[in-house]
């Protein structure tokens, strides 16, 4: 009997393979296997045994995005206990079939006809209890359907429990007494967790530990058990030498960092799915994973060059996803040769300029990863030939260096790449505006005040330049103005592993002596530039134009201020400087005095 290949077992983790598609009614035994479980299943399960003892019927709906595992989620409690499932239909309007002259509004209306206005107005007993899985687009085309008008109850649900709103934080109830709806969102479910030392992601490390596991109850394990070992291939086969690497906790810890950064830096949504594919791209180079026979694969392993073999390497494939998976395109701008620094300047010059690279990879890499990689034999090659004739090699073994000691620096504290200090404190404070803590934000709070106040030009404190008819470079315009900070929306969780949270942050201001507020979306990148202006960046054009919403903020609080009683102006003559006010008197006449009170 022949072995499969470790390549045709991995397969399964690809989105396009057959284990990719759910079905409501299977659940295979590598589902099984892999299944962990999360806070939102153990949420549905309280759901649907509340349900249990309802005579009336009651619809559940299952919500997220494409890939979240709504359907996993049910085929797997329907498969593990059926007895949630007495009396209850289900639909899946992703992967049922329907009739070729419906069309999806027309099945779903069939599929609720027991919650339309009118027979929620009836109170129908004995019908059976519907339980969906739907996306969220779907369900809001349904809701303006031309069937709009027959579910107005369900609308008035969705609405109120904010079940289309991004930001889960203002969700406050999370059903309605009276109407027998409930519901579950996992696009509120992140792949990891915020705590209060950072990212971690107890639901990836467990799936990664089940796919690394080299026991015979795992699939994957056993072929490599089987077949890799006694592999004629096995010392040049990259694939093997993948999944050994992927088995270090550090391995996987930094891959689950890199995908929760670019998720938070890039808004990269990342479902369950698409990181089994990820994993499989990573893990299978697609020169070899195109390949359907063994012994073409075999064939292909044994005549790689150096240069192809570093190119199907793990880290390699990682920051080069971007030529496999369109959705995990940003992981790109995360390139550690991007990154650069002082120590990365000194490197790069040794790099290139030296025939002896051993001593350099030996100060990043411990004995096992170049062992693993069969680099010193690969680098003895490198050394005894030419530089110019090496030149493609020397680049693409460059950056593996960087790549490697990103995801699995030796642990001697000599990293090349440091992490990245603005994003630290962006989850940081991430962290605890999730929280509702609001004094664990308070220097975000001046960081945002002070850059409000250099927006438009730095002219002392508590004063905001005003953009007046063209802009010119003898006069400016300004007003006094006073921001203060508004009491923190978010409620206080008591939890210090915060599963469901929000990547942005939403914080309320307003003008001195006026009695509204005004409220500042902050993402990212958004506060990367408030760092940046904070510590003397000009900006540009384009960042007024990228950042509309924190120029319209400006202009907000600017009107609420004194700027209608009292504008002041500052006339540059060469090195002297005259000030000039405009204000409104006690007996509303305009005044115009030289100098500033």
């Amino acid at each position: 009997m022949m072995k499969r290949c470790l390549i045709d077992e991995l397969t399964h983790l690809k989105q396009s393979s057959k284990e990719a598609v759910e079905s409501l009614e299977e659940f295979s035994d590598f589902k099984k296997y892999l299944h962990v479980e999360r806070s939102c299943e153990r949420k549905l399960k309280e759901i649907l045994e509340e349900i249990q003892g309802e005579n009336r019927p009651h619809l559940v709906l299952i919500c997220g995005s494409v890939g979240d595992g709504k359907s996993h989620l049910i085929s797997f409690l329907k498969n593990k206990s059926p007895h949630l499932f007495t009396n209850v239909v289900l639909h899946n309007d992703a992967t049922e079939s329907f009739h070729p002259t419906k069309t999806f509004e027309h099945t779903l209306r069939e599929q609720l006809k027991y919650f339309t206005d009118k027979a929620l107005a009836s109170r129908p007993f004995f019908a059976p209890h519907i339980v969906v899985a739907i996306n969220l687009g779907t369900l809001n085309n349904f809701l303006n359907s031309v069937y709009r008008d027959e579910y107005k109850t369900l609308a008035h649900y969705v609405k109120e429990t904010g079940i289309m709103k991004n930001n889960w934080t203002h969700q406050v109830r999370p059903y309605i007494e009276g109407i027998p709806i409930r519901h579950i969102n996992l696009s509120d479910y992140h792949l990891y967790e915020l705590t209060e030392k950072g990212i971690i992601s107890s639901f990836q490390e467990e799936l990664l530990e089940k796919i690394t596991a080299k026991t015979e109850v795992n699939p994957i394990g056993r072929t490599y058990l089987g077949a890799c070992l006694s592999c004629p291939v096995a010392q040049k086969c990259p694939v093997k030498k993948n999944y050994e690497l992927l088995e270090k906790k550090e391995v996987q810890r930094s891959i689950i960092q890199r995908l929760a950064e670019v998720n938070i830096k890039y808004k990269t949504i990342i479902s369950p799915r698409t990181f089994f594919d990820l994993l499989y791209h990573i893990l299978v180079d697609a020169k070899i994973g195109s390949l359907s026979s063994d012994k073409a694969r075999k064939k292909k392993i044994n005549s790689l060059s150096d240069q192809d073999f570093l190119a199907a390497l793990l880290p390699n494939l990682f920051y080069e996803i971007h030529q496999q998976l369109d959705r995990f395109a940003h992981i790109k701008y995360l390139e550690p040769s991007q990154n650069r620094t002082s120590e990365m300047d000194r490197l790069t010059i040794r790099f290139f300029n030296t025939t002896d690279l051993q001593p350099i990879f030996r100060t990043y890499l411990d004995e096992e990863t170049m062992n693993l990689y069969n680099l010193h034999a690969l680098l003895n090659r490198v050394e005894n030939a030419d530089l110019k004739e090496t030149s493609d090699l020397r680049r693409m073994l460059y950056l593996t260096l960087l790549r490697l000691d990103n995801l699995y620096p030796a642990p001697n504290d000599k990293n090349i790449i440091q992490e990245d200090p603005v994003y630290q404190d962006y989850v940081r404070y991430l962290y605890f505006w999730n929280k509702g803590n609001p004094r664990a934000i308070r220097n975000l709070y001046k960081s945002v005040i002070n850059s409000l106040y250099s927006w438009n030009g730095n002219l002392g404190k508590e004063r905001v330049q005003l953009n007046i008819g063209r802009k010119q470079a003898s006069y400016i315009v300004y007003q006094h103005l006073k921001i203060t900070f508004c009491s923190l929306k978010v409620p206080p969780k008591k939890e210090g592993k915060l599963e469901r949270f929000s990547t942005e942050m939403v914080l309320h201001f307003q003008a001195e002596g006026s009695k509204r507020s005004h409220h500042v979306d902050i993402d990212f990148h958004l506060y990367k530039l408030i760092d940046q202006v904070n510590k003397g960046y000009r900006l540009s054009h384009q960042d007024h134009n990228n950042y509309v919403n924190f120029v319209d903020l400006l202009e907000r609080l600017s009107r609420d201020g004194s700027q209608r009683n009292k504008v002041e102006f500052r006339h540059k003559l060469g090195k002297d400087h005259h000030t000039y006010q405009l204000y409104l008197d006690e007996f509303g006449d305009y005044v115009f005095k030289v100098g500033t009170s």
